[in-house]
């Protein structure tokens, strides 16, 4: 499966929880519109899903993994198959970096952005709260509104998009590399 359009998805959706975060003008007066935080949340946390896809999907492309598509809606889980996918790839790229002290950056980087998107698993951690009035079996769901603090949620998306971005840019470079490599014989 390819991941050639993806950030067209990606871009949508956080693009889409920003306007709403910032028409819903919850930072400016502090008047919280809760019928906004729905969809917000909602397109936040599947932007981060289809963040995490979209790496799982260049780094096993990078790798040359073959395994069916990340299906689901658990970020942890999703988090964890790009951990060990980027571990592969820092291997692969550097082994003696991975075994430097060094490396330790990167890992503190990467327990960083763990962090954040565990914020976030927490705020949603089936991909149920803001999308239906109810779960899978019907029954009520209730999102505790009051606990959703916009700022925060401002500043985390911001972090994620940042690490985020950079895994996935980093990628798609190193997989022009490895292809530009192939054509050349090498």
């Amino acid at each position: 499966m390819s991941a050639e359009n993806w950030w067209e998805y990606i871009n949508g959706y956080k693009k889409a929880g920003d306007a709403l975060l910032s028409s819903s003008n919850v930072l400016g007066n502090g008047r919280k519109e809760y019928e906004l935080v729905y969809p917000m949340v909602f397109l936040y946390r599947h932007y981060i899903e289809l963040q995490l896809k979209e790496i799982i999907l260049n780094a096993r492309n990078f790798l040359d993994i073959n395994e069916k598509f990340p299906k689901g809606h658990d970020i942890k889980e999703l988090w964890a198959m790009c951990m060990g996918l980027l571990r592969e790839i820092d291997k692969v790229l550097d082994p003696q970096f991975t075994a430097s002290d060094g490396y330790g950056d990167i890992l503190n980087a990467y327990r960083a952005l763990e962090a954040d998107l565990k914020i976030f698993w927490e705020i949603d951690p089936d991909s149920e709260s803001f999308r239906y009035p109810v779960d899978s079996r019907g029954n009520p769901i209730v999102a505790n509104l009051e606990a959703v603090d916009f700022k925060t949620i401002k500043e985390l998306i911001g972090r994620i998009d940042q690490e985020l971005g950079g895994i996935s840019s980093g990628i798609y470079t190193i997989q022009g590399e490895k292809y530009d490599a192939m054509k050349r014989g090498g």
